[in-house]
């Protein structure tokens, strides 16, 4: 990739074809494994090129599917805003979306629409200024060391966006996009002054074994860093490691290098009062999806999320929208869910009421099938035990149960 010699008029003019074309598969791969409600095997969309059609020969996306591809491509880079989105409704495979992104960018394209990542109720859409994220990203220090990029995240989501895509583009760092199965396994090539960028269950999985990484840096976000990753790190070797907070909503926030320290606020923002804003435009952020509690102007620490949501294997789940789906199940008269976790690992638990009283291993079966049928893995409770009623307390709390919201 070539070092960036964009304007202010134009901040993802710096994308090249590579990282676009990346933007575009990781969108379609979204697209279907939502419609399907499955997720696609790495051999499907691993073997997407440029020259991949678009239809049910190359990535599978029949005449009304295409449509709503083009939809999904058009609404990430906000190429309605310059009336190039009818473009994309003409292109027959990836490398003619990449021809109608690319002309869109070089002419100012100036926003990036992100959806949220949880699994569960309706996704948000997220819109940011290419110049904010430009802003962001292009700060000296975003990208530790010098060399090749890993990237083993979603580069349509925004951490994923920001570290593999548009970091890399202005830095003019190589990048290599892997980001689940036996791919991930390339980044135990990465060398001294690559970069890794990962989530929490990917790092978990690539520092398992006595991996090697001396001189490597690493970035992880999504969900919390454990205990578990902070060793192991220690002990592959990594030149460093940076715990980076943020959200859809709000870009990034904060980072920091040890599992005990408080974040330390990115250095594009401020804060003001008990708001967060960016340097560049004064303009305040979204709120953030935790309670921050302050230490001084710069370092803050996190409390509980304020919408009841939790981070498993690096995706946002809602317990009570899990239990919802539970307690509409044939069999099932009310569900409650939790978060538990054993030792360093962090899953969801559920307790059922059943309709009636008898043996329950045939109706846990049951539900075990519809939920896999319909929910991730993340998303999925590990275990089930099954009670007449929600066990709470004197004080009339339940152990953090979550029940399905009232409607």
């Amino acid at each position: 990739m070539q070092q960036s010699t964009a304007g202010a008029t134009a901040p993802l003019a710096c994308l090249d074809r590579e990282a676009i074309l990346a933007v575009l598969i990781s969108l379609a791969r979204d697209e279907r494994e939502q419609a399907e409600r499955r997720s696609l095997a790495p051999a499907i969309w691993t073997a997407w090129r440029e020259e991949t059609p678009l239809d049910e020969t190359g990535a599978g996306f029949d005449s009304v599917a295409r449509l709503g591809l083009a939809t999904r491509f058009a609404e990430f880079f906000c190429l309605g805003e310059i009336g190039s989105d009818d473009y994309l409704t003409l292109a027959s495979d990836f490398g003619a979306c990449v021809d109608v992104v690319a002309a869109s960018l070089q002419r100012g394209a100036n926003a990036v629409t992100f959806r949220s990542s949880g699994t569960t109720g309706t996704p948000k859409r997220c819109r940011h200024e290419a110049a904010d994220l430009a802003f962001e990203a292009g700060q000296a220090s975003f990208l530790p060391g010098d060399g090749t990029v890993f990237g083993l995240v979603r580069p349509h989501h925004i951490y994923g966006f920001l570290f593999t895509v548009l970091g890399p583009c202005l830095a003019g760092r190589q990048v290599i996009h892997a980001e689940q199965g036996p791919s991930a396994m390339r980044a135990r090539n990465a060398r001294p002054g690559d970069l890794i960028v990962a989530a929490p269950g990917i790092w978990e999985m690539l520092l398992s074994g006595g991996a090697q990484f001396a001189g490597v840096h690493g970035t992880t976000a999504g969900g919390p860093a454990t205990s578990a990753i902070w060793r192991l790190a220690k002990d592959a070797g990594l030149a460093s490691l940076e715990d980076i907070y943020g959200s859809t909503e709000t870009g990034g926030l904060g980072r920091r290098s040890a599992p005990s320290a408080p974040f330390r606020l990115m250095p594009t923002l401020r804060r003001h009062g008990e708001k967060i804003e960016r340097r560049n435009t004064r303009r305040a952020l979204a709120t953030p999806p935790d309670e921050i509690s302050w230490i001084d102007t710069t370092h803050f620490n996190l409390g509980p999320r304020r919408d009841g949501a939790v981070t498993v294997a690096g995706i946002t789940v809602h317990p009570g929208e899990i239990a919802a789906q539970l307690a509409c199940l044939s069999g099932v008269r009310s569900a409650a869910v939790r978060l538990s976790q054993s030792g360093d690992v962090r899953r969801l638990e559920a307790l059922i009421v059943p309709a009636q009283t008898g043996p329950t291993d045939a109706l846990e079966a049951c539900i075990r099938d519809a939920i896999a049928a319909t929910l991730p893995a993340p998303a999925r409770p590990a275990a089930y035990s099954f009670a007449n009623g929600l066990p709470r307390d004197a004080n009339g709390k339940s152990d953090g149960w979550i029940e399905a919201p009232a409607t």
